[in-house]
């Protein structure tokens, strides 16, 4: 269920960099947490974020939040104090060491280029920028986001007498403007990163320091006397790569085209490579997509005269050009850059095909990334495997232009997400994305030895796709059961969709291999749990006399008993035994519940099924611990979800040769209990939990990474299987009807037999015939009925709680809300339905509800919301109530909370979504109390047609006989 609107969120806080300008000279960065609110907004700021202080804000070792707050600690003024303060000159503070130009010249080089970095690597980490953010200013008004144009700068120069007119000016697209006019902040000298009207951009070859002189005007004025060493330092140096326009100068023109280069480049914010092409000339050069037809430059001579030369753009040779490089697969983007037809990266393209471009007449420029070298040459790989019994060792060797090493010397880039290896000449081997991506699993989850990565076999799936040159026979098959048949002491008849399920169980079972049967309930998982114990049975060999002894079944392993061990709630033991009574008859059960338990190992060996709760199992780890199961199976398995609780811990001490999980919902509020799941079945299988949450609960959870999310997919695919209703429809009834019994609590079960003691010796010392004392008897049973379904129905003080029943009915209500599932709550009891409607508040679960008191108005209310309203999965009905008349075909589920003398009752309150022209099946769930009135209730529902229809299926009491009293109070 949605607890929150769109428009409605909760109030969170989001981290966010602020840019400050100090001294007047440098920008510095800070971290904050700002307050979202409830629609979403920015608002104030909260905290300021450290190194020192991230941890307790959740930004753990690892994730990208905290390398971005520990750069930022390299840029706080204590850094640069200890950084750039001359030794043994006492203490010099910032402003003081700025005040030195030679100081601040350093400073400004390191500042720039840390801060650059940072601001790019925060966009592309999507957290928001600001700029001068205060306590009680609102960030949204201060966001500045990436530039979605480049900012291009423009040169003018004027010759006069008495000097050069010179002049600085910006254009963005088809508009021009001076920096005055548009207040541009320069948060950066070089390379640049300046901001104007909340946008920041990051224009190439330029120093945004050369913005200095033109803060307050908009030209200045370049003396005779210093043309020629301001010509030669600077105009020359920025007339390589900007626009100039000049006047009073000799022109010369050129238009020879002397090399066409390719520049591998990522545009800020971004992971995909593209190719920049450019045209280079005598004086100048072009970009592919630049717009200009021409280029003007200076030059001086020995004796300060200027000469203005003209390159001209010569199209045709340009032409042919690019219609070279399209025959190598290269189209132009939307963007004006090009792009590879083919899905890998660029920097792998070129590096195999840079011989081809050469002779071609192109020249690709030195590739580097945040000042590392990379060396662009072809790379290839050659991997082996060796295989064991139950693992698998990867190892082989990477080659990358003259260089060879082992493929094990990448796994620290690999598991670091780092793509650059260092090799023996100083340049970097960027490693391809596509590397990156295949072999990061197999890193990560395997173990790193000193020749090899070794994978489990239950971690099978992490080789799929890696190309390695593995026979199938090794891996795991498990479509080796595809044709298997249902075991011959199994009484039932498997649907489809359950012949499916125990087969893939079996496989799993033939595989050493680990399984969690996730179908939605109802859909009978016991049943199909129960065809694979009686598989695994029925092939293992003759019991051993003693638990020291070891034998081998079919599946290869090692067992000592063929004896399985079922683990769960205190509920479900008894439909539990009642399933295996039915469906396996033969099996040996031993209910390992209760105080006179037997603690014996060679007795407990004796068994073929033991049948106990969770509770127990931990109580008694230390013996079963002992025993080495056949199957370890837990039911409802969500329980040990809490990783750090004993129960968890108790559960993953038993040995098994096979493990089976069964859950309606694996996840119920974090990806956590999904790891507890797969670290019971398959230890190991997702690493440890600290590795888990860093690589899957964060980026999942948090940023909604959805190669993450495929990637676990991936890997827990193989060993989950759920099936929902609605996948299976065809292959169930119209109506599937079930009991879940419960075990009443210890003081629930005294008040019980008290009331019942009581009761039956004074009526069978008062027998009588008369109706009023056909009425005491109804009155009795109406106490017992009340205390079977929950003691606090009796309003006394010694009667509280909701007892067994309706916790385990309350529990099945969350489990179907979190399904997706609409389920229909009958009671006698208004009293109960309301019981019931406060643990739903609790739980923040939506529902209606219907009973005596509820108007014709409310009435078509709650039906019609119920029906329309897919996030509204309970209505609560007392029995006599809404029993008959009322059309509630979008429930999948009847919960039948305390039977009904009369069956003809309860089948119309079933009715009323097993209806015709329902589409889907329903399942309904009697809910009965163990060893009370309610059983002897559906006893008489079958045996008892007499005293069900006549005496108590009328509005009107009937005659009980001495027999019965004795029966029902027994």
């Amino acid at each position: 269920m949605q607890l929150f609107s769109e428009d409605s969120l909760p109030e969170t806080t989001v981290l966010v960099l602020s840019v400050h300008r100090y001294e007047d000279k440098i920008w510095l960065p800070r971290f904050y947490s700002v307050l979202r609110d409830s629609r979403g907004e920015l608002t104030y700021l909260q905290k300021q974020i450290t190194r020192r202080n991230a941890a307790s804000y959740g930004y753990v070792q690892g994730s990208t939040e905290l390398d971005l707050i520990t750069r930022a600690d390299r840029l706080t003024v204590q850094s640069l104090e200890e950084k750039f303060a001359p030794p043994r000159r006492g203490t010099w503070t910032l402003p003081k060491i700025l005040a030195e130009p030679e100081q601040l010249r350093l400073v400004r080089r390191f500042v720039d280029s840390e801060l650059a970095g940072l601001l790019d690597a925060v966009l592309e980490a999507g957290v928001p920028l600001v700029s001068g953010l205060e306590r009680r200013t609102k960030v949204r008004d201060l966001l500045i986001r990436p530039a979605a144009e480049a900012l291009q700068p423009l040169f003018y120069f004027q010759r006069e007498a008495e000097g050069i007119l010179y002049e600085l000016r910006f254009r963005i697209g088809e508009e021009e403007f001076t920096a005055r006019e548009r207040d541009a902040q320069v948060l950066t000298g070089e390379p640049a990163r300046i901001v104007i009207d909340q946008r920041l951009y990051a224009p190439d070859h330029f120093n945004g320091r050369m913005l200095t002189p033109f803060r307050y005007k908009d030209r200045i004025t370049v003396p005779e006397a210093h043309l020629t060493t301001y010509f030669k330092k600077f105009i020359l140096k920025v007339a390589r790569h900007h626009p100039l326009r000049a006047e009073g100068f000799e022109v010369t023109t050129s238009d020879e085209l002397s090399n066409t280069l390719l520049e591998i480049t990522q545009r800020p914010g971004e992971r995909d490579f593209e190719l920049a092409v450019r045209f280079q000339y005598r004086h100048t050069t072009f970009g592919a997509a630049d717009p200009r037809t021409e280029h003007l430059s200076l030059e001086v001579d020995a004796e300060r005269q200027v000469t203005l030369i003209r390159t001209k753009r010569n199209s045709q040779r340009e032409t042919e050009q690019l219609e070279k490089l399209r025959s190598f697969g290269f189209e132009r983007a939307a963007t004006g850059y090009f792009l590879s037809q083919e899905a890998r990266e660029l920097p792998q393209i070129l590096a195999e095909r840079t011989a081809e471009l050469r002779v071609a007449g192109f020249t690709i420029l030195p590739l580097q990334f945040g000042g590392k070298a990379v060396y662009l040459h072809p790379a290839t790989y050659q991997l082996s495997v060796l295989t064991g019994s139950d693992w698998f060792d990867v190892f082989g060797t990477v080659t990358v232009g003259e260089f060879s090493f082992p493929f094990l010397k990448l796994a620290p880039n690999f598991r670091d997400n780092n793509r650059f290896y260092l090799l023996p000449n100083g340049q970097f081997f960027l490693i391809p994305e596509e590397w990156m991506t295949k072999f990061s699993g197999l890193i990560q989850f395997g173990q790193v030895r000193e020749r090899a990565v070794r994978v489990g076999r239950n971690q099978y799936a992490l080789l799929r796709g890696l190309d390695l040159p593995i026979s199938e026979e090794a891996l795991p098959d498990t479509d080796q059961t595809s044709q298997l048949a249902a075991p011959a002491s199994l009484k039932a008849t498997l649907r489809p969709y359950q012949l499916t399920g125990y087969r893939w169980l079996a496989a799993h079972a033939l595989n050493g291999l680990g399984a969690c049967l996730a179908d939605d309930m109802g859909l009978g998982k016991t049943l199909q749990t129960l065809a694979a114990l009686l598989f695994a049975h029925e092939q293992s060999p003759a019991r051993s006399t003693t638990t020291a002894e070891h034998q081998t079944d079919l599946f290869g392993t090692p067992a000592t008993t063929p004896t399985s061990l079922v683990v769960l709630p205190a509920s479900l033991v008894f439909n539990w035994r009642a399933e295996i009574e039915r469906f396996a008859p033969h099996l040996m059960v031993c209910t390992y519940t209760g105080p006179k338990r037997p603690r014996e190992l060679r007795v407990l060996e004796s068994f073929d099924v033991l049948l106990s709760t969770y509770h127990t199992v931990r109580r008694d780890v230390d013996l079963l611990s002992q025993l080495a199961f056949t199957y370890v199976i837990l039911d409802e398995s969500q329980q040990i979800k809490n990783r750090e609780g004993q129960l968890f811990r108790a559960v993953t001490q038993l040995n098994a040769a096979h493990k089976i999980s069964l859950s309606g919902t694996p996840i119920e509020n974090s990806l956590s209990d999904l790891w507890a799941q797969m670290q019971f079945i398959n230890p190991d299988l997702l690493g440890g939990f600290t590795f888990f949450k860093r690589e899957f609960i964060q980026p999942i959870e948090r940023h909604g990474d959805a190669y993450r999310t495929q990637q676990l997919r991936e890997l827990v695919q193989p060993f989950l299987l759920r099936r929902t209703k609605e996948e299976v429809a065809p292959d169930l009834p119209e109506l599937t009807e079930d009991i879940l019994y419960s075990e009443m609590t210890p003081e629930q079960r005294k008040l019980y037999e008290r009331e019942k003691s009581a009761a039956r010796n004074y009526l069978l010392e008062n027998f009588a015939q008369q109706p009023q004392y056909q009425f005491q008897v109804l009155q009795s049973l109406l106490k017992l009925r009340q205390i079977a379904l929950a003691p606090a129905l009796l309003k006394r003080e010694n009667a509280r709680g909701l007892g067994s029943k309706l916790t385990d009915l309350v529990a099945r209500l969350i489990e179907l809300n979190r399904a997706g599932g609409k389920v229909l709550v009958f009671s006698f009891f208004v009293e109960c339905l309301q019981l019931i409607a406060g643990e739903l508040r609790r739980e923040r679960i939506e529902f209606v509800e219907l009973n005596g008191q509820t108007s014709q108005a409310a009435r078509a209310r709650a039906v019609r919301r119920f029906q329309s309203e897919p996030g509204l999965p309970v209505f609560l009905i007392s029995t006599k109530a809404g029993g008959a008349g009322l059309n509630l075909t979008a429930a999948d589920y009847v919960f039948i909370a305390d039977p009904w003398w009369n069956p003809a009752v309860e089948q119309q309150a079933i009715a009323r979504a097993h209806r015709i022209g329902r589409e889907h099946p329903v399942f309904v769930t009697r809910f009965i109390s163990k060893n009370t009135i309610e059983e002897k209730i559906l006893l008489l529902q079958q045996k008892k047609a007499r005293l069900a229809g006549d005496i108590i299926g009328r509005e009107g009491p009937g005659q009980f006989d001495r027999a019965d009293i004795e029966f029902l109070f027994e």
